[in-house]
């Protein structure tokens, strides 16, 4: 889980928040309940009374003084009684008792040393809204992903039809994401619009996110502006941490590769990018609607051999698969 893509101190200052909103709501329940029970915090007043006086005793006579054991009946006794003049009048028999949001972790965030797992949930959702995909992967996931609208007719010059093709892709994807962990190089998604590329990849991302790992999201367009922003205006705390995550980010992904304008600043930051995530080790996806030898005529010899060389290969084809889906509504 790479926790430097998102605001861990803003998300361990909510525990602080949420303690004293618990606080706040206890001190208000006992206002409440003194009030209308009194004798509920006259028992309270007798269970705090027992361990001062018997830490008195010790000090005065050792000897006389009420044993450890002595004291936990006596305490429990008192709570007994309290939790029953609560659930009497109409209350919870832990109306008084300490409120915590996460019962588990005591609203600290860690369980023996390692995330509870509603500090895991909020990291994940950081993890989404630093990705760009908050709303898109509540539809483009791998539970609503169909091969409905692929045809199983055999194109003339391939092998398979393209519904056993993406049979096959998603099941390249889907390893990819089960064997994570041993940091593949990537995957190369290649082929014609509206054949589902853009969509697997958010499947990817989904999928990825929900296990806590950090994905970033950008077109190849936006890809080249965050590299100009930063060369342009290095000292920018936000510019260059957006750079910083092409290269450091878990998963990155870059979407329709092929769209950007292509010069010299393109190339070199292509290779840049490409090269320094191979060697940190951190996967890539990358979709494009070129071909790999219009690929090789766009971009350098260098970075598309490190693609081929290092990246699974899977070639989307058959037809449009949104003029099928709108046909279909039809």
């Amino acid at each position: 889980m790479n926790l430097n893509t998102i605001n861990m101190d803003d998300i361990l200052n909510r525990y602080g928040r949420r303690t004293g909103d618990n606080i706040r709501l206890l001190e208000e329940r006992k206002e409440e309940i003194e009030a209308r029970i009194s004798e509920v915090m006259e028992i309270d007043g007798k269970i705090r009374s027992i361990s001062l006086d018997a830490a008195k005793k010790r000090l005065d006579d050792p000897a006389g003084a009420p044993s450890r054991e002595d004291i936990r009946k006596e305490t429990e006794k008192l709570i007994a009684e309290k939790r029953k003049l609560l659930t009497d009048n109409g209350y919870p028999e832990d109306y008084l008792d300490i409120i915590y949001t996460c019962k588990e972790c005591q609203d600290t965030g860690y369980v023996d040393g390692a995330m509870c797992s509603c500090l895991k949930k909020m990291v994940v959702e950081e993890l989404y809204k630093s990705s760009n995909l908050m709303g898109i992967l509540s539809v483009e996931n791998f539970d609503n992903f169909s091969y409905d609208f692929y045809s199983k007719e055999i194109p003339e010059g391939e092998k398979k039809s393209p519904y056993d093709n993406i049979q096959d892709i998603r099941k390249k994807a889907e390893d990819f994401v089960e064997n994570f962990d041993s940091r593949p190089a990537g995957l190369l998604f290649t082929g014609g619009y509206g054949l589902g590329k853009t969509y697997l990849s958010n499947c990817i991302a989904k999928a990825l996110l929900d296990k806590g790992y950090g994905v970033m999201y950008v077109t190849a367009i936006e890809l080249f502006d965050i590299c100009s922003d930063y060369m342009r205006n290095r000292t920018d705390a936000s510019v260059s941490k957006m750079y910083k995550l092409l290269y450091d980010s878990e998963l990155l992904i870059i979407d329709d590769l092929g769209t950007e304008t292509i010069n010299s600043f393109v190339q070199g930051q292509f290779f840049e990018v490409i090269n320094q995530r191979l060697l940190r080790k951190r996967p890539t996806v990358i979709s494009t609607n070129l071909s790999i030898t219009n690929l090789s005529d766009r971009f350098a010899e260098r970075s598309v051999s490190r693609i081929i060389s290092n990246y699974v290969w899977c070639r989307f084809y058959g037809d449009n698969i949104r003029y099928t889906k709108i046909s279909s509504k039809n």
